[in-house]
């Protein structure tokens, strides 16, 4: 890499910009920020899932957002699943592997093990995950977590507010729904 290029690399992209010398110092500058910013909104925007998982976070936040009274897991159908599984904080790997039934390679890259500030959801098709996502505490699913996960017709879940927290809870009845 040259003097006058900066470059950053994470997992889902690589961001250059080269030739910063001959442009002057403040549009140096500028394009580094420029830059991070980007990068930033890159790593951002992955939230920190794999697969199709991360779209049911982006559906789940849309629907805290414009006050839905419950949220359906499997409404989105861009992607096939047949049970979804909620792990809760500190879920450590022989925990999450032994209620999916198989080894999850993938689980080393989640911080579930360690934190306290997020859940893990973790969708499953025929014997193998095919998306999961670490979603942020700030929309609680800890209480989900059961260890033997949730086929498609069990996946709706009532949005509680009434605490001053925002929380998924199970529904008493399955009346008719969208979300």
């Amino acid at each position: 890499m040259a003097e006058d290029e900066f470059q950053v690399k994470s997992k889902s992209a690589t961001w250059s910009v080269s030739g910063l010398a001959e442009s002057g110092c403040c549009t140096a500058m500028l394009v580094r920020s420029i830059a991070s910013i980007a990068i930033l909104l890159t790593l951002t925007g992955c939230d920190g899932g794999r697969g199709v998982g991360p779209s049911t976070r982006s559906r789940l936040e849309t629907a805290v957002t414009s006050n839905a009274a419950f949220f359906d897991f499997a409404a989105d159908t861009s992607f096939a699943w047949d049970r979804v599984y909620i792990f809760d904080c500190y879920s450590s790997r022989a925990s999450v592997e032994n209620a999916l039934g198989f080894s999850w390679p993938d689980f080393s890259s989640t911080q579930i093990e360690s934190s306290d500030s997020v859940v893990l959801v973790v969708f499953v098709q025929n014997g193998k995950v095919v998306g999961w996502y670490e979603q942020p505490r700030s929309i609680e699913l800890g209480g989900l977590a059961n260890g033997k996960g949730y086929s498609r017709s069990e996946a709706v879940f009532n949005i509680d507010r009434s605490t001053g927290k925002i929380e998924l809870m199970f529904r008493t009845s399955k009346s008719t729904h969208s979300g």
